[in-house]
């Protein structure tokens, strides 16, 4: 009977303490709690292109504070990413700083905001954690509503077209030149002189001859 009982302790034993190591894992699953962090892009600027990427990134301020799998998140354009998720097991306050990394796209203007984020994780009083989140910018003492950075776009503007200048409008002068008798012309001129010369020779000598006719009559 003895002997029995000692092989029953003997299983007895495992399967307490497997039991224990399976609540207390299951307690240690239950006590924790799991965040993202929400940022935003906004790019501003006529005819901005919306392909740029732009990266935000976080920092632990602790070195032992959790961190996601990624520390980075990229935003193609004006929009919304989160950084996480983030596990804390806990109790605590944990700081990050969330900033853009700088870019070099062309005629854009980065947002170079430093924003310091708090983690608080507490106990739900459930026996479970809860955490609440707030950023403040630096330099700043109020608590932000949202962790937002801002980029501008401003090309340069075109140059102006020339102006075309007028086509000059052509006045033609008419030229007034006097007709001059051709050669032909002045012969006809002579003859016709002679003509007219010879004609009133005729005409003096018919008067001439009919006064003296009369005369004598």
């Amino acid at each position: 009977m003895k002997q029995r009982m000692k092989q029953f302790r003997k299983l007895l034993l495992p399967l307490l303490i497997a039991t224990l190591l399976f609540q207390t894992q299951a307690l240690a699953a239950d006590y924790s709690c799991t965040i993202s962090i929400p940022v935003e892009v906004q790019v501003t600027g006529d005819s901005a292109p919306d392909d740029v990427d732009f990266t935000v990134t976080m920092t632990p301020v602790d070195e032992a504070n959790p961190m996601p799998d990624a520390s980075s998140v990229t935003i193609t354009g004006s929009g919304t990413a989160t950084l996480g998720p983030i596990t804390y097991t806990k109790p605590g306050d944990y700081l990050y700083t969330v900033t853009q990394k700088e870019g070099s796209e062309a005629y854009f203007t980065y947002d170079t905001t430093s924003y310091t984020v708090t983690v608080r994780v507490i106990n739900d009083g459930e026996g479970g954690l809860t955490a609440e989140i707030w950023a403040i910018e630096e330099g700043g003492v109020d608590k932000v509503d949202e962790i937002l950075f801002e980029n501008s776009y401003d090309p340069p503007a075109p140059a102006p077209k020339p102006t075309p200048k007028p086509t000059p409008v052509k006045h033609t002068t008419a030229k007034v030149t006097s007709a001059s008798p051709k050669t032909g012309d002045e012969m006809n001129l002579v003859v016709l002189g002679c003509l007219l010369g010879i004609s009133l020779l005729g005409l003096i000598a018919l008067t001439v001859v009919f006064c003296w006719n009369r005369k004598r009559s």
